[in-house]
């Protein structure tokens, strides 16, 4: 399951999160993580344009640190000579001449230019990136790639217990050879939270999150292991994006990984939430 693991790296440029109570991760600590994440044979690092420093922080340790890098367009890119520019400038921070991975970071700019994916196509030709792709949040989105029948490698989407809208596609995009990235796995923390912290914006949700920890008490697990474990668990979910605050954090997830639950399918039965609202944290209103 390790090997379906990948440091996200928002919170090492930014204070990110719901349930994030640490802040940005010192450099000091980001060199602990990527030496802990070696010595488990983890090396994707999931980083983006518009996530602050990030992409500064990671070429504080290319030098010292094998990285397999993802990295994604900032939105609205502009033009094609502007792709170019940022991503060369994404290069040189990261001091590194190629990465694995380089994704549109936001569907709507690609559809305002949709001709700038032959940039992407080019710099994969020339060798500059393995793999081009697409960063989600919506089942149209993706159903407009398919339609269109755009040649992509990558998709990166939501998924976890409660959002499994994209589920439905799983087969077909393994069928195509698109490797599928999933993020949100804990739905930015929420399942951690104390519902009594919630406000009443979260009222119609917190029954699917009784449920939940119910289920927890009953198979004895943490929240977290049992949210990380249904999605690992998925044969067609290729990576799993988890955004990492410090070395105990990511040692935490690594425990959750190795160790198998024993549950079956209808243990999540019923956890699934169809309201927007609940599963897309741009709509909270905290």
């Amino acid at each position: 399951m390790l090997t379906k693991l990948v440091i996200g790296t928002v919170q090492f440029g930014l204070n990110y999160g719901i349930s994030n109570t640490l802040g940005q991760v010192k450099a000091s600590e980001v060199d602990r993580i990527f030496e802990y994440a070696a010595s488990k044979g983890v090396y994707f690092v999931d980083t983006a344009q518009a996530y602050g420093n990030s992409e500064e922080v990671l070429g504080l340790f290319t030098h010292k640190h094998r990285f397999d890098v993802i990295t994604k367009l900032k939105p609205d890119f502009g033009s094609d000579d502007a792709i170019i520019s940022a991503f060369n400038s994404s290069l040189n921070k990261l001091k590194i001449n190629s990465v694995y991975g380089l994704l549109y970071h936001d569907f709507q700019s690609f559809l305002n230019r949709p001709e700038s994916f032959k940039v992407l196509s080019d710099f994969a030709e020339k060798g500059k990136v393995k793999k081009i792709g697409f960063s989600l949040y919506h089942p149209s989105e993706l159903e407009y790639l398919l339609e269109n029948k755009l040649a992509f490698d990558i998709v990166q989407i939501p998924y976890n217990i409660f959002d499994r809208r994209f589920e439905p596609y799983f087969e077909t995009l393994n069928r195509l050879g698109v490797e599928i990235h999933v993020r949100s796995v804990f739905l930015q923390g929420i399942i951690f939270m104390d519902q009594q912290r919630l406000n009443d914006f979260f009222k119609g949700f917190k029954s699917k999150l009784n449920l939940f920890h119910a289920l927890c008490d009953r198979l004895q697990v943490s929240p977290g292991h049992a949210a990380l474990q249904f999605v690992a668990d998925n044969k067609f979910v290729d990576k799993i994006v988890l955004g990492i605050q410090s070395l105990e954090h990511l040692k935490v997830n690594v425990v959750w990984l190795e160790k198998k639950i024993k549950f079956n399918d209808q243990d999540f039965a019923g956890l699934q939430e169809d309201n927007l609202d609940f599963i897309i944290p741009s709509n909270w209103k905290l």
